[in-house]
C-alpha cells in the first residue's frame, strides 16, 4: 500500500486546509487534522509519523501526528516547511525574519524540541527548500538567489555551492520560487520567476 500526504480545502476539509492521508492505489483519503488554524507542508518522518506546519494567530509552528491521526502535538515554534531525516529522528525547518535561517531539531518522544541554527544567509538570501540526503550525512538547501548548497548537518559548513542547473537564458534573471530535490540530487525541479525588460524608441512626441 503506497500512501502520501497533502493539504486540502473543501469539501473534505470544510474550508480550512488540513493534513490528509491518501492511499495512492485507491485514491481513498482520510483527514489527519481538524484544527481551526490552517495546516501546510506535510511530510513523513518515518512510516508512522507526519510532520506539518500550522499557522495560528500569525505564528507558525511545526506539529506532528500519527498516520492514524493520533498523538497530535507541537514540536517547535518559529519555523516552517519541516523535513525529516531518513531515520525519522530529527527534522529541518526554515525560519528567521525573512526565511533566512535553516534550523534543525531532534524529534523527541514528547514535548517541544529546541531549535539549533544550521546556517543563516546574508545579503537578502532566503531558504526556499531543504532536505537531507539519502544517508542523512548532508543537507541539500536551495536559496532564492539560485544556489544549491550542500551543508554539513553538524556544523552548517558549506561543503559545496552550485548554481541551480537552469539554461543560460534564465541564469541572469531567475528568482527561485519553489524547489524539490531527490535525496541524491539526481532529480531536481524548480519553479522560476523570470524578469525581462524592453527598450522602446518613440518619435514625434
Amino acid at each position: 500500500k503506497v500512501t502520501g500526504v497533502q493539504t486540502c480545502a473543501l469539501p473534505i476539509c470544510k474550508g480550512t486546509p488540513q493534513v490528509v492521508l491518501v492511499t495512492l492505489a485507491t485514491g481513498r483519503s482520510s483527514p489527519l487534522t481538524s484544527s481551526a488554524a490552517p495546516n501546510s507542508s506535510p511530510t513523513f518522518a518515518g512510516p508512522g509519523t507526519i510532520l506539518f506546519s500550522r499557522e495560528d494567530g500569525g505564528k507558525i509552528a511545526i506539529w506532528r501526528t500519527g498516520i492514524d491521526a493520533s498523538g497530535e502535538s507541537r514540536l517547535a515554534s518559529g519555523c516552517d516547511r519541516p523535513s525529516a531525516n531518513p531515520a525519522g529522528s530529527a527534522f529541518l525547518c526554515i525560519g528567521g525574519t525573512q526565511d533566512d535561517v535553516l534550523f534543525a531539531a531532534p524529534i523527541p518522544a514528547g514535548g517541544e524540541a529546541p531549535l539549533r541554527t544550521v546556517r543563516a544567509l546574508v545579503e537578502g538570501g532566503k531558504f526556499i527548500y531543504a532536505r537531507w540526503n539519502t544517508t542523512g550525512n548532508e543537507i541539500y538547501a536551495v536559496t532564492n538567489q539560485g544556489r544549491v548548497l550542500r551543508l554539513d548537518p553538524a556544523t552548517g559548513a558549506v561543503l559545496r555551492d552550485d548554481p541551480v542547473p537552469l539554461d543560460d537564458e534564465s541564469a541572469s534573471s531567475r528568482s527561485i520560487l519553489a524547489a524539490v530535490l531527490s535525496d541524491d540530487l539526481a532529480v531536481q525541479a524548480y519553479s522560476v520567476s523570470r524578469r525581462s525588460s524592453n527598450l522602446y524608441l518613440f518619435r514625434g512626441l
